[in-house]
């Protein structure tokens, strides 16, 4: 979204009005939401080298962990 808030584009709902949405306005937000915020896109490719299945589910279960160890050391997340 670059430099666009996405608050802008979140809609509410309400128990007393369902089935209608609403925007929040800016003074309705919260303080502790960032300044600025921040999507990361992560692809991570392997090559099949001989066809052994076994083999493959390793390495994609290798690429899960090396991804979860990424966003542990550079987020804090898991």
């Amino acid at each position: 979204m670059k430099d666009k808030n996405p608050i802008d584009n979140v809609y509410f709902y309400s128990k007393r009005k369902p089935n209608e949405a609403s925007a929040i306005n800016d003074y309705q937000l919260s303080s502790f939401l960032p300044e600025k915020f921040n999507e990361e896109l992560v692809r991570v490719y392997y090559k099949i080298t001989d066809g052994n299945k076994e083999k493959e589910k390793k390495k994609v279960e290798e690429a899960e962990k090396c991804f979860q160890k990424w966003c542990k050391s550079k987020f804090g997340i898991q």
